[in-house]
């Protein structure tokens, strides 16, 4: 098992901050799978930053993914460290389908309390992705301070 990174994740991209109480901000999260994904390997795609809380989020791909479903949650460990061994959680999405456009169902997101550190938002898929141009994993995640 490994953890792969997205552009955010490696401190290459940064997440937009809120600047104000209650407003809310969208940070589109992408990862070029191109080069392929094992079932093993833990994707941080990127950050929920400190003091927010989610408010909603859309998963959806590019390219085929025809029968991978992923789980998507925060991630244990300390938000751009690939080195330790982290797991994700299911607290955005569990199994959610990559070959369709997934909306926020579950309403415990919502619930999910702030913290004062910034934490990984992680994405496990259920099958190896195989190689191919063009296959891209999104995470539209709306956030709020």
């Amino acid at each position: 098992m490994a953890t792969v990174q997205s552009l955010w994740a490696k401190g290459n991209q940064q997440s937009k901050r809120p600047q104000t109480a209650g407003a809310v901000h969208a940070q589109l999260y992408s990862f070029d799978a191109s080069a392929g994904l094992l079932a093993a390997d833990i994707l941080e795609i990127g950050e929920l930053p400190p003091g927010c809380q989610i408010v909603d989020a859309m998963v959806f791909t590019e390219g085929t993914f025809t029968g991978i479903t992923a789980n998507v949650g925060l991630m244990t460990g300390a938000y751009g460290d690939a080195d330790s061994v982290r797991t994700v959680g299911t607290e955005i999405y569990a199994a959610a389908d990559l070959t369709t456009f997934a909306r926020l169902v579950q309403k415990s997101t919502l619930l999910i309390a702030p913290s004062q550190a910034a934490r990984g938002i992680g994405v496990q898929v259920s099958g190896n992705v195989a190689a191919g141009a063009g296959k891209k994993i999104h995470l539209m995640l709306f956030y709020a301070q």
